[in-house]
């Protein structure tokens, strides 16, 4: 019970005030010719993006060691939560965050705002239920120093999606078992993990039997990441 109330307080960080950005949704460009070093990442819903009732979350693991970090984090103490991009708003016009898990020795992880400028993070809303989030991937250098990854590859990322609602609860995330999922990787095929030293363009679609949600607005149906390196 603790630590699913760590797990909404952790969320609760993400409280669109002074310490984020606000944009006003741009819904008829889509971003691209990516810059070296940038990574850009959509996110889509079932039915148009609700920014009042729900929040959406891409979840990274940066620290090329662990695995994929779920919805349910507050299961394990926030194993494989590195950063954070939240985006929710008040229905007019949508604000973006970007949280940094701080680790310290012997609490679950605190969530830190990292300010940001227009030129390190854009947003766009090219459709009704689909949003871009591109990002100098420096900007996940934090503000306390992240250590530096002792995997066999320092490179690799692992990212999830998921969203929550109003009260911070997790709402969905992909596979089979919704918000309480362990199994979904992505890529979908091959090793779990994104080698960010590397320019690709993966992507993922909800397949038949995935569970569905309410409200629609917070069923996740696809995303994907373009890189360049």
């Amino acid at each position: 019970m603790l630590r699913k109330l760590l797990f909404v307080v952790s969320i609760a960080a993400f409280t669109f005030a002074a310490c984020g950005r606000q944009v006003t949704p741009d819904r008829t460009t889509t971003p691209s010719g990516l810059a070296s070093g940038f990574m850009q990442v959509k996110f889509t819903t079932a039915q148009p993006l609700d920014f009042t009732n729900v929040r959406y979350v891409i979840m990274f693991n940066t620290t090329s060691t662990g695995g994929m970090p779920y919805a349910n984090g507050y299961l394990n103490n926030f194993a494989n939560y590195s950063f954070a991009i939240v985006v929710g708003g008040n229905g007019t016009s949508s604000q973006v965050q970007v949280i940094q898990y701080v680790t310290q020795s012997g609490t679950a992880p605190l969530p830190t705002n990292v300010i940001y400028s227009s030129l390190q993070l854009q947003f766009t809303q090219p459709a009704a239920n689909q949003f871009i989030v591109t990002f100098d991937r420096r900007l996940f250098n934090g503000v306390v120093a992240t250590p530096t990854p002792t995997g066999p590859n320092p490179n690799l990322w692992y990212v999830n999606w998921f969203t929550t609602n109003g009260t911070f609860q997790p709402i969905d995330a992909p596979g089979l078992g919704g918000p309480q999922d362990t199994s979904f990787t992505f890529p979908p095929s091959g090793t779990p993990g994104i080698d960010v030293s590397t320019t690709f363009d993966q992507q993922w679609t909800a397949v038949a039997g995935w569970p569905q949600v309410n409200p629609s607005s917070a069923q996740i149906i696809g995303g994907e990441i373009v890189n360049t390196k």
